[in-house]
């Protein structure tokens, strides 16, 4: 999972390219862009290209490697269209990159060029403002808003609170598979990078109602399932062999929708809930306890809620693809009206 740093950090400081990847295991970092690209003379590519001569790279332009053989009117222009992405757990200045082809028969896949010492030194890298997504900040965790947590200023009617956003990052397609896609050059065309954020809200796992205005005690009997994955709206099945998601019923077309993660994703997210208290030995676990009413007033609802951060997957088009719960059996609120 990769948050965003602008590159201006980098020109600006010499001291900003030693620091590592943040926020624990499975971490990389997307430079994006920041400042007018300064015109140059590419070489003939056109107005609108620019040569890239100092690292990082930005992830949120097009780039394309480049080069000239031949002499006079003889002379031709090697285009080969990439997107360099830096390698998870890696500091920036180890200059290594995720090196994926963009065109021809071979988009989506890699290339062979997986470090800028597997370049020829013909090779140039050009950059075009023109791009077909848009990376915006993504900071990671504010433990900040993750301490705070949702609000308990909200109706039992509700079944759960409002969701808050309290970290942000972006996802390349090679770590998620959607359906049934064969190939990368498939996957591709869904999405070049998705967006993951995490998200806080109490949720209902038990409810009463005080029918006759009698009772003082309340009995909480509830199973909580400690991990949740919906897809399309509905609960999906977990095969943990190869994190391969699919939703347990089908859709109008007679098809179960699924979507694959790579295991270095899913043990960010586990690690990301393990370093708040969340413990995932158990499946499910069952909530019993009373709770006494002792106000004098009387009451008509009981409510008992259980705290979730929840992991939701997005295109950058904003379409849901996947969401990823955590519930905190040990973190829960009842609440009496």
């Amino acid at each position: 999972m990769y948050v965003t740093r602008p590159l201006s950090l980098y020109k600006k400081s010499a001291n900003g390219l030693p620091l590592p990847p943040p926020e624990g295991p499975n971490s990389g970092i997307l430079v994006i862009q920041d400042q007018d690209l300064e015109p140059t003379s590419c070489f003939g590519l056109g107005e609108e290209y620019h040569e890239v001569k100092e690292l990082p790279f930005p992830q949120n332009l097009n780039l394309e490697l480049f080069y000239r053989s031949g002499i006079s009117l003889n002379r031709t222009t090697h285009h080969h269209h990439v997107a360099f992405i830096p390698v998870l757990n890696q500091p920036l200045p180890s200059n290594k990159y995720y090196v994926i082809n963009l065109s021809g028969k071979k988009r989506g896949e890699p290339s062979k060029v997986d470090t800028l010492q597997g370049l020829s030194r013909r090779w140039k890298v050009s950059a075009s403002t023109s791009s077909d997504y848009s990376l915006r900040q993504a900071s990671g965790v504010s433990e900040a808003l993750r301490a705070i947590k949702p609000e308990f200023k909200f109706s039992l009617a509700k079944k759960s609170s409002e969701s808050v956003v309290v970290g942000k990052w972006y996802c390349p397609f090679m770590f998620i598979k959607e359906g049934t896609h064969k190939t990368w050059k498939e996957e591709m065309r869904k999405s070049m990078f998705y967006e993951m954020t995490l998200e806080q809200k109490w949720e209902q796992i038990f409810s009463s109602e005080n029918e006759y205005g009698m009772q003082n005690t309340v009995n909480v009997d509830a199973v909580v399932q400690k991990e949740v994955v919906i897809i399309a709206g509905w609960e999906a099945v977990i095969n943990e062999m190869n994190m391969w998601f699919k939703r347990k019923c089908f859709n109008n077309v007679g098809e179960k929708s699924s979507v694959g993660l790579s295991t270095a994703v899913v043990e960010r997210m586990k690690w990301e809930q393990e370093r708040v208290g969340w413990n995932g030995e158990e499946k499910q676990i069952r909530v019993k306890k009373v709770e006494e009413f002792k106000c004098t007033n009387g009451w008509k609802k009981f409510g008992c809620r259980v705290f979730v951060e929840t992991f939701v997957l997005k295109t950058l088009e904003g379409s849901i693809v996947l969401t990823y719960a955590f519930r905190h059996h040990d973190q829960l609120w009842s609440k009496w009206e």
